[in-house]
């Protein structure tokens, strides 16, 4: 299925295959895909299948406000693409069975903008949110994390 234009996020799966969304104006959720706000789901499986979604031009990943878990790795393979949270809070599960160190990766994309996200990181949270590497014009708009228990913070800039 190719797509042109935009698709408004809405409460209901309505994609069962891959696709593409083409334009640079396209916005996708993952909601459309299956993605649940609750704290039964991960939305992980979902937010990766939108991203995957959008075309080369890129897009928006619009999340609709709720409560959703975080337990996996989205891998962001396109430029120009924008994840909107749209305030909503991201429980990020713990990690210690899993082999994960990072929740988005990128590399060697441009025009990446992460807005609008609360994530609530369990105490002994001790990995990643973001890893950029060699990634141009990268924006973060109110971003927050909850529950930071961490000694030292650090930006690292590649």
């Amino acid at each position: 299925m190719i797509l042109n234009g935009q698709i408004h996020p809405s409460n209901y799966k309505i994609f069962e295959n891959q696709g593409t969304a083409e334009g640079a104006n396209s916005i996708i959720s993952p909601v459309c895909f299956g993605g649940e706000q609750n704290l039964a789901n991960d939305i992980q499986p979902y937010l990766q299948q939108a991203s995957d979604f959008l075309g080369n031009s890129g897009g928006t990943v619009l999340i609709p406000f709720g409560i959703y878990v975080f337990s996996g790795q989205v891998i962001l393979g396109k430029s120009n693409i924008t994840v909107d949270f749209s305030n909503s809070i991201i429980k990020v599960a713990e990690y210690q069975a899993l082999d994960l160190k990072v929740l988005i990766i990128a590399n060697n994309q441009g025009n990446l903008v992460f807005r609008n996200a609360r994530f609530g990181l369990q105490e002994k949270f001790k990995y990643r949110i973001f890893s950029l590497s060699n990634c141009s014009d990268v924006e973060f708009r109110n971003i927050t994390f909850e529950n930071l228990r961490i000694p030292s913070v650090k930006l690292i800039i590649k």
